[in-house]
């Protein structure tokens, strides 16, 4: 499983380079539109539509998007990023401590429209960051992925005290304090490192701005997003039975099972981002 997931990284990644840094903007925003429509079609049926149904639902999302395409401005991630925010703390306090068993019973048309929602707020804060480069694209983007990685590995080497164990049995609260800590320290890292100085990034951006408290504060706050974004994911597959949210992608499932943990965390990024200016 492990040589799977680190194989498709790797074909990903060699896919993605060129497409950031030799091409415009707008493909990158393209890009992440057809990612958004996969990942709306496969929450569609989680959330209990049928294929033909789930379908049309990734083809809404991608015409909502292409429509957001064209009235977007910059301070719209100040709106959406809000919003989203306060709407991921809820789910964090609220939401997932209600378990599976009394999650979204009945409210199938609830959770398509959420799902939505959530993913255009995903594509705008994919919008806003890409607007300010490619290298801070991926910096925003891999605040999640050194998590994800450190989570991995400390939860498998200390793991003993489960997190959420109704909704994620395998994650603990050793991996979440080793995503911090590891987030952290690469972020103060890459923050003072002598290539900050040519090619700004977020985690550049983000300490000169808010300080060094007030950037771990962020990070802090960023990681935890994460987090919960990944339960919450977790907890939607549970519910609909299922292990993986699709078959798309090798070692890793679908779509929404690789952008779970980027869907609470890119719009707040680029929110605090915005309000650091």
């Amino acid at each position: 499983m492990l040589r799977a997931r680190i194989i498709t990284a790797a074909v990903l990644l060699l896919l993605i380079t060129p497409v950031l840094f030799w091409t415009s903007s707008a493909w990158v925003d393209a890009g992440m539109l057809v990612i958004c429509a996969l990942g709306a079609r496969e929450w569609s049926k989680l959330a209990g539509l049928s294929h033909q149904a789930a379908c049309w639902c990734g083809l809404l999302c991608a015409g909502l998007i292409a429509a957001l395409w064209w009235i977007v401005e910059p301070s719209t991630i100040v709106y959406v990023g809000l919003i989203s925010l306060i709407f991921w703390l809820w789910v964090a306090l609220r939401w997932l401590p209600l378990g599976v068993p009394g999650f979204f019973s009945r409210a199938r048309r609830f959770m398509v429209i959420l799902g939505l929602c959530i993913l255009l707020a995903v594509w705008e804060g994919a919008h806003a960051a890409m607007s300010l480069g490619p290298w801070f694209f991926i910096s925003v983007m891999s605040v999640v992925w050194i998590s994800d990685i450190a989570a991995y590995f400390s939860g498998r080497a200390f793991g003993k005290h489960k997190l959420a164990p109704a909704i994620s049995p395998g994650k603990t609260w050793e991996g979440v304090i080793g995503a911090w800590l590891c987030t952290a320290l690469l972020a103060v890292y890459l923050a003072q490192a002598d290539f900050a100085q040519h090619v700004p990034h977020f985690y550049s951006m983000l300490f000169q701005r808010a300080g060094w408290w007030g950037g771990l504060a962020v990070i802090t706050v960023l990681v935890a997003l994460g987090i919960v974004g990944d339960l919450f994911e977790s907890q939607l597959k549970r519910r609909a039975g299922v292990k993986d949210s699709g078959r798309l992608l090798p070692g890793h499932g679908g779509v929404l099972d690789r952008i779970d943990a980027l869907l609470p965390t890119l719009p707040a990024a680029m929110l605090f981002e915005y309000l650091t200016r």
